[in-house]
């Protein structure tokens, strides 16, 4: 990777970026994060006028990108701070590990804010803000199919990678007990719940958004019948999300 210029308007030039495919990620102090992948071909600069949204009531900033000329030569990850410099994998994942020690200090306690919707929520918003990014570690450890917390577990306390893959599977050859508490219609909700989370993790399985998906296609309240209404299925999604994390895949 060359090196990056910036113009006297915030302007970032790429130049030597060959044709091909390149996956941008924009982030800044206070702004959510935005990611963008691009086609590149040399003979035809590109030029982005990307616009971060404040996370609160902050002064708009843009990042502008333009006069993109570039080549390909290798695939490389970069990770810079919010003042410009390269940060290697190794510096970032020694940073997350820091932010991640700070936020929760051993593993019991990273497993007792996972399983509950609010803490989970609020760890993942913090360590947002401290610029740790899920799909980041993912990348800089090849795992895309690695469950979140296992990235996180495995920075922070050195402990195994799993996939949902293995923890869904887990699951069923561990508490089968659990499934059978329900009624045949109520459990198979919980098993096309598993089924996104093999896919979505299981933050898609927590949202309520998943039941106007397939094979759902439908609202929460519907949903909630089988389970006797929305708070007992709610108590259900959450002992499964529970369940998931108590397994021997951990």
């Amino acid at each position: 990777m060359q090196d990056q210029f910036t113009g006297s308007n915030g302007q970032f030039f790429f130049p030597n970026v060959g044709k091909g495919t390149v996956v941008l990620v924009f982030t800044a102090k206070d702004h959510r994060r935005a990611q963008l992948t691009v086609a590149t071909d040399p003979a035809r600069p590109v030029s982005l006028d990307i616009a971060l949204k404040p996370t609160a009531d902050t002064i708009n900033r843009r990042v502008r990108i333009t006069g993109l000329d570039v080549r390909m030569v290798d695939e490389v990850y970069e990770e810079r701070d919010s003042e410009g410099n390269l940060v290697t994998p190794e510096d970032y994942l020694k940073k997350v590990r820091q932010e991640l020690l700070a936020a929760c200090h051993s593993m019991v306690e990273l497993q007792k804010a996972w399983v509950n919707k609010q803490r989970r929520e609020e760890l993942l918003a913090g360590l947002e803000d401290r610029m740790v990014h899920l799909d980041i570690l993912r990348e800089i450890l090849q795992r895309p199919d690695a469950d979140s917390y296992d990235l996180l577990a495995h920075v922070a306390f050195d402990a195994d990678l799993h996939s949902c893959e293995e923890r869904a599977n887990a699951l069923f050859n561990l508490h089968r007990e659990f499934f059978e508490t329900f009624s045949p219609e109520a459990r198979e909700i919980l098993l096309a719940l598993v089924d996104k989370y093999r896919f979505g993790g299981v933050l898609e399985v927590a949202d309520p958004a998943v039941f106007t998906l397939a094979p759902f296609n439908s609202d929460v309240r519907h949903v909630a019948k089988p389970f006797g209404g929305i708070a007992e299925l709610r108590a259900a999604i959450d002992e499964l999300i529970r369940r998931l994390y108590l397994s021997e895949a951990a």
